[in-house]
């Protein structure tokens, strides 16, 4: 009976070796600060690198290393993974939270955001998968509550985190058996400085104040409400979680069902 009396993990990432791939700005530059808070010593990658060098110098730690990457590129995701598990020695940990932005239904959009938000996300998790394997380590996708329901004006968008959320799946069963767990988040509208809900509340106020009707807390999402999801899922504490994506949206696909 030992076993069920076993200590109960924690949030550290001590020791712990970090991939984050969009990490120069928005949800991804607060995951970066957060992983490396609790610890973990990252590589970062995004396609601003004068950005990127900025977030990576702001961690608190030391041992991080840094170097942007046009992810749209298939070729720029192998070096990438490659270079950032050569200078961290491995990786325990692969966090993409990358996005093409391209949200509408042009054939340019779907283009864009198939390469960006779903075929990069998996040429880095086959390029991290050994290095995975050896650690027993996990994945963690960023995917968006538009995947789950219709939202207007995010065509694209919502059908390659669509695709993103089943083809976790398939790794997560692909990989299980190696020690491997694979899981995604899907956060509600977020505000993040300079993003789109951060723009939005200047130049489309008539948007902002429609969505924050519609928010059963009054407010969008912070990255302080996404953050502690990411921590957890990447963690030990999350050791029999594999496969899933967890909403993280503050009840906002529940809106229609709640009353005021």
């Amino acid at each position: 009976m030992s076993h069920i009396s076993s200590p109960v993990p924690t949030f550290s990432y001590a020791g712990k070796r970090v991939l984050l791939a969009g990490a120069s700005r928005g949800l991804g530059k607060a995951a970066a600060e957060a992983f490396a808070a609790a610890g973990a010593r990252l590589a970062l990658g995004a396609r601003r690198g004068e950005q990127l060098a900025q977030v990576a110098e702001g961690l608190s730690g030391a041992g991080h290393v840094h170097h942007a990457a046009d992810f749209a590129s298939q070729d720029a995701c192998h070096d990438w993974a490659k270079r950032s598990q050569q200078a961290l020695g491995g990786v325990d940990l692969l966090v993409v939270t990358l996005t093409a932005g391209a949200a509408q239904s042009g054939v340019e959009d779907y283009a864009a955001s198939f390469h960006v938000d779903l075929m990069a996300p998996l040429i880095l998790l086959e390029t991290c998968r050994e290095g995975l394997i050896e650690a027993k380590g996990a994945a963690l996708f960023c995917s968006s509550r538009t995947a789950a329901e219709y939202w207007p004006g995010t065509a694209a968008y919502g059908t390659a985190k669509k695709g993103l959320e089943y083809a976790l799946k398939c790794a997560a069963a692909d990989l299980a058996p190696k020690g491997v767990r694979v899981n995604g988040i899907a956060p509600g509208s977020t505000i993040t400085e300079g993003g789109f809900w951060d723009r939005a509340s200047h130049e489309n106020p008539a948007l902002w104040e429609r969505t924050i009707a519609k928010q059963p807390a009054g407010r969008l999402g912070t990255p302080a409400d996404i953050i502690p999801a990411m921590l957890f899922l990447g963690s030990d504490a999350a050791a029999w979680i594999t496969g899933q994506t967890l909403l993280v949206d503050g009840g906002q696909t529940l809106a229609q069902f709640i009353k005021s």
